[in-house]
């Protein structure tokens, strides 16, 4: 700042993720390249944009589009070359070259730049981690699931403001909490692709989602339909803890009984070696763990009042410990669902109590050496949400899915001998040994099949991520937000947008007046919820929201109580979008600034 350079300028340099097609021709390093002869394909923008010399720009305008598949679509169709004009990406998130790039053509050639945001998705079963940012509750399940209460289910397309917090990756490979600005519904009728991987499970996305992966020395996000076997994805080796949101009555949900560290610890072992019988809770014990059968027998009777537990011998040789009666078996399920889960009230609970729940999957588990265990879970849902539990306290995780369930290795960074018993891990959070939080896992297989119904995703801010099951990152959509970091910076490094910053930018995303305009298909119009109303408010405060154009859209916003996205083009036809909707608007100028 105090030099009035540009960080790349002090050979400060980030990993560059931006392309650029059309009509230019620039020299790198004495090298003359015509972007215009890129075959299918297009010119990585380098991390220092300024070192090129732009020699000949035949261009009427600079379309910037959000996400790299639709790039990748309108440069197939050359559309570049039909409309005269340069097509740019920065793959969701823009990184500072592909700003300076843009504000290098509209300041040193007077080009007008359009910014065009689209969105992707992932399907209602993969699992998400949610914090409400005004409670601190924390719950852990399927997008949809957690979606649920928001959504309103007469509408095919909708966009929902939600409280929450989301693990998410920064630049540094951090994992932290980050704001959520809003969730994205929409249904479709087409592909996903299931993703092997070899160590953390299967992933599920649709084709043009896009997934962070390790390539060319750094992390990438790649269109999940780019990806190929022996890529690497990025995945999380450590999850930030959060803090017991205590905002439940334990004793009521529990007839009376303390939800504490030894209750957790027999829930723990439920997961593992339990099941409802008829009027009974079961454990069942391999006689290898017979040295068990006391401790649970004795937190049975002590932390549950319990008068008797009845132990029987199954024909497999399994030591079986059968108690009866129905109330037993609510107070497990309101905290354990087999179904859906660990259930808030757990999730929830003091730090102690949540590692001695997962003391006890552990201890349900086989050793495999003196530091790993392992051991299957049936139901996948509970698979996730313990795979985030074992990340969020340290351990080294490892998951691979099999036919009926997933099967889970943990490594720990130390163990403990309990008077001859057989080793278990104390639980304690040790140190990494790498500065970030993620790793890499290697795709094994990719197959695609079909789907029709909903799919979903969460727009964060400024990190573009969010971490799933097993600990996956995927990348992310934020349409306003992208386009305004185009047209003012980064807040966070607001002293360089007069040298990133592009103030002459143009929105031409669907706005509420194009509902009538262009005669959107009912079915894609979004019914606003009393969240969108009120961000709709506090979008007319914003500086970069001041114009009377944006002021008249944001007023027609709140006045119908509706809106449409992008993909409600689709409803015109495959093409509509970049024969019709694209040169309409830039020809007859009904961007908004």
């Amino acid at each position: 700042m105090m030099t009035g350079l540009l960080r790349e300028h002090m050979g400060v340099m980030h990993d560059a993720k931006g392309k650029i097609v059309g009509n230019i021709v620039i020299r790198s390093k004495g090298y003359e390249i015509d972007c215009s002869r890129m075959g299918s394909g297009a010119y990585a923008i380098p991390p220092n944009p300024d070192r090129l010399e732009i020699l000949r720009v035949n261009a009427e305008y600079v379309l910037v589009v959000e996400k790299d598949a639709i790039f990748e679509r309108l440069n197939e169709e050359e559309y570049w070359r039909k409309e005269n004009c340069i097509l740019i990406t920065g793959k969701g998130q823009p990184d500072r070259s592909t700003r300076r790039m843009v504000r290098r053509l509209w300041e040193e050639y007077d080009l007008p730049v359009y910014i065009l945001t689209d969105a992707d998705s992932i399907p209602p079963w993969e699992l998400i981690i949610a914090r409400d940012s005004r409670t601190g509750e924390v719950k852990m399940g399927t997008i949809g699931e957690l979606l649920r209460p928001y959504i309103d289910p007469s509408r095919e397309k909708e966009l929902i403001y939600v409280p929450w917090e989301v693990p998410s990756m920064s630049e540094s490979g951090k994992v932290k909490w980050s704001k959520v600005e809003y969730a994205y519904r929409h249904r479709i009728k087409g592909k996903l692709l299931k993703i092997y991987t070899r160590d953390r499970g299967i992933i599920e996305v649709t084709p043009s989602h896009s997934l962070f992966a390790f390539k060319e020395g750094g992390i990438k996000a790649v269109k999940a339909s780019e990806l190929r076997i022996g890529d690497h994805l990025i995945i999380c080796s450590k999850l930030p803890m959060w803090r017991g949101a205590g905002t439940y009555d334990t004793k009521r949900l529990t007839n009376g009984a303390l939800l504490g560290e030894r209750l957790a610890w027999l829930l723990g072992l439920w997961c593992i070696r339990g099941e409802i019988g008829i009027d009974e809770l079961i454990f069942k014990l391999p006689r290898e763990k017979g040295y068990l059968i006391d401790e649970v027998r004795d937190a049975l009777l002590t932390e549950l009042g319990l008068k008797d537990v009845t132990l029987n011998c199954s024909e497999g040789g399994d030591i079986v410990l059968k108690i009866r009666g129905h109330t037993l078996a609510r107070i497990f399920t309101r905290l354990i669902n087999p179904e859906g889960g660990i259930l808030p009230p757990l999730l929830n609970s003091p730090k102690e109590v949540i590692r001695s729940f997962v003391k006890g999957v552990i201890d349900g588990g086989k050793l495999i050496t003196d530091s790993e265990v392992k051991f299957k879970i049936r139901k996948r849902a509970l698979a996730k949400q313990l795979a985030l539990l074992f990340l969020s306290l340290g351990p080294k995780v490892n998951v691979k899915e099999v036919e009926g369930g997933s099967v889970i290795k943990v490594k720990f960074n130390s163990l403990v001998n309990d008077g001859g018993r057989e080793p278990y891990t104390s639980l304690t959070i040790g140190r990494f040994t790498n500065e970030g939080s993620i790793a890499l896992t290697e795709v094994e297989r990719i197959e695609e099949y079909e789907y029709e119904g909903d799919v979903y995703d969460l727009a964060v801010p400024n990190t573009n991520s969010f971490v799933g099951g097993y600990g996956v990152v995927y990348h992310n959509s934020y349409g306003f937000y992208i386009y305004s970091v185009y047209k003012s910076g980064s807040i966070a490094l607001s002293y360089e947008s007069e040298r990133l910053a592009t103030p002459g930018a143009r929105f031409i995303g669907l706005t509420v007046s194009d509902i009538d305009e262009y005669k959107i298909p009912k079915n894609y119009i979004i019914k606003a919820t009393e969240m969108d109303l009120k961000r709709a408010k506090e979008l007319m405060r914003y500086p970069w929201f001041k114009s009377k154009a944006w002021q008249r859209e944001l007023k027609l916003f709140l006045d119908k109580g509706e809106k449409v996205e992008i993909e409600a083009l689709s409803g015109h036809g495959f093409k509509f979008l970049s024969h019709n909707y694209l040169p309409e608007k830039i020809k007859k100028g009904l961007w908004i600034e």
